[in-house]
């Protein structure tokens, strides 16, 4: 990764555990930069430690840190089921358009639609692959159905 581009990506992580309560000037990230570049970044759990005993001190601020840390740096497991759930339920959305085709909608009411529903599922896949919600697989049908039914609903 360049450097630039990783000095600015610390940068904003010590910025989000300011706006969190954390006590961090530039010696913390300092720090965090020395600790990083000594680590490396290839196992995201020591990482994670590390940049803990950096940043944080008692036990609310690691709990604290602990949340952002999740928030911030989202794990590679978690990225994949994001974009597997985004291909999934972009591949919904293409078989919800031609549906309304099939039911009379002009071209431009059911690129609205689509482009409604994309950016719902979008939202959905963020909340999953961040944690901020917990819904099942047949969870997102329906509610990409409801979502769907509603939007079909508004066109006529």
């Amino acid at each position: 990764m360049d450097d630039g581009v990783y000095l600015e990506k610390l940068s904003a992580f010590s910025r989000l555990l300011r706006l969190k309560g954390l006590t961090v000037g530039p010696a913390e990230t300092a720090d965090a930069a020395q600790v990083l570049t000594t680590l490396g970044l290839a196992d995201r759990q020591t990482v994670k430690t590390a940049l803990r005993t950096v940043y944080a001190s008692s036990r609310e601020e690691q709990l604290t840190f602990d949340g952002v840390f999740d928030g911030f740096f989202i794990s590679e497991e978690a990225m994949r089921r994001q974009a597997q759930e985004q291909m999934r339920q972009e591949q919904a959305m293409e078989e919800r358009r031609r549906e309304a085709e099939e039911k009379g909608l002009d071209a431009e009411k059911a690129k609205q639609i689509c482009i409604a529903l994309l950016l719902y599922a979008h939202g959905m896949a963020a909340m999953q692959a961040t944690g901020r919600t917990a819904f099942t697989h047949q969870q997102i049908e329906a509610n990409m159905h409801a979502m769907h039914e509603m939007l079909l609903a508004q066109t006529k």
